[in-house]
């Protein structure tokens, strides 16, 4: 049987500017990256999600988001 290619981590990263979109796209090109508009619109099937000092992550968060891994200010 031949090994399954890496499907890559699924990140979601909060406020960032059109150039930082473009610099991580481009730099993490093996997940599927995404640019929530809000803290509200991380999908439920986010591994790892990058927040910025605005955003407050609680229980009922970390319930909603199952798949999450990873959370790095």
């Amino acid at each position: 049987m031949l090994p399954q290619p890496s499907r890559g981590m699924t990140i979601d990263i909060l406020e960032t500017e059109s150039s930082e979109e473009e610099f991580f796209s481009r730099n993490l090109s093996d997940h599927t990256v995404r640019f929530p508009a809000s803290l509200d619109r991380v999908g439920e099937d986010t591994e790892v999600l990058s927040i910025f000092i605005y955003s407050k992550i609680d229980a009922a968060f970390l319930d909603a988001h199952p798949n999450l891994r990873l959370v790095a200010p």
